[in-house]
């Protein structure tokens, strides 16, 4: 059996993570995953740290410890709405850009995903700023993975951080294979995404097909534990999954797990027996 995605939390957790401090130059992390860390002795007011990994990779941040000065020019916001006198953590793909995330709120920032293999994580503080803190892990996951179901029966996989929190502005895929003549069947063991009326924001998407282009089978998201109803099966041999998040918004939801596997030949009766949305 292929697990993909499942041991992450595990392996980040366990491993001594490469170490960047607020220093007042930018620290230059390379590692596939690592920690930063502004803390109130530091004297620096702005760090600057830049997370560059393999192409293929996307940074998922994690925030462990936040406590920025609230000041009457903070507000507790999650848009983003910072201004010049906020101390402020600002996310960005580049050095010249404006960022695309910044947090000056007083509540913990949720976990968020970037869409690149490059991220600078820009800490500043105000004038009169002497306490601010904060700490983050970060890890990588590929955002394109292939499972091949004529090289393995079947395969576990999950959105990122599962069982913790998925994070914000995800996008990761997966394109599945069977031999020639049979369908593929995907079992949902696990399924808490933010419901919303169509699942616009937050779901994951079923494609029947090789492709992000191939028609749609089910967009879902909803609230469901046990998995023994939950299927769909593809209509040939091919299948592809995209699990999508909002860049905005808080939640408490953990995302998906499900069981990829060879379904029944496709000169059988093809049926799906996964209702729309489970809501508990």
């Amino acid at each position: 059996m292929h697990v993909l995605f499942v041991a992450v939390l595990l392996l980040y957790s366990t491993i001594d993570p490469c170490l960047g401090g607020c220093n007042g130059s930018l620290t230059l992390l390379t590692e596939s995953q690592g920690q930063i860390t502004r803390q109130p002795a530091d004297q620096a007011r702005m760090c600057i740290w830049k997370i560059s990994v393999l192409s293929y990779l996307r940074i998922v941040v994690y925030f462990k410890r936040y406590n920025l000065d609230y000041n009457l020019h903070s507000y507790p916001n999650h848009n983003g709405d910072c201004n010049e006198k906020n101390t402020r953590i600002e996310l960005k793909y580049s050095q010249a850009e404006q960022p695309w995330k910044s947090y000056c709120q007083s509540g913990m920032p949720e976990p968020i995903a970037t869409n690149k293999s490059t991220l600078y994580v820009k800490f500043i503080a105000s004038d009169s700023d002497l306490l601010s803190e904060f700490s983050a892990q970060y890890f990588t996951l590929p955002f394109k993975q292939t499972i091949d179901l004529k090289k393995a029966s079947n395969a576990i996989i999950s959105s990122p951080g599962f069982p913790g929190k998925y994070p914000r502005n995800s996008y990761f895929t997966w394109s599945v294979v069977a031999p020639s003549g049979f369908r593929i069947k995907i079992e949902f063991l696990k399924l808490n995404i933010i419901l919303t009326s169509d699942c616009s924001q937050d779901a994951l998407v079923v494609r029947d097909g090789p492709s992000v282009k191939s028609k749609v089978l089910k967009r879902i998201c909803g609230h469901r534990h046990s998995g023994n109803s939950n299927v769909l099966y593809s209509s040939s041999n091919t299948m592809t999954l995209e699990f999508v998040s909002a860049l905005f918004g808080s939640h408490d939801s953990f995302g998906f797990r499900a069981r990829i596997s060879k379904g029944e030949k496709t000169n059988l009766r093809f049926h799906f027996s996964f209702t729309d949305i489970y809501i508990s």
